[in-house]
């Protein structure tokens, strides 16, 4: 399984449809794939929920968790 591979696989464990697996770091999504393929269990139970966002992104919604 190669990089492209790997986050085509990694789609159809997205959460909503609207995680960004496309952007990924390549080891990441390899290894990740990798885990996903060797383990029944976690495909059952895990779904990817978020994927990449930007720090400014990830920012904003940690600012906003602390605010209420």
């Amino acid at each position: 399984m190669n990089f492209d591979e790997a986050r085509e696989y990694l789609e159809q464990f997205r959460d909503d449809g609207d995680e960004n697996v496309a952007d990924l770091d390549p080891t990441l999504a390899w290894r990740l794939a990798k885990a996903f393929e060797a383990s029944p269990l976690l495909r059952k139970k895990l779904r990817i929920e978020s994927a990449v966002r930007t720090e400014a992104e990830q920012r904003h919604l940690y600012d906003g968790y602390k605010a209420g």
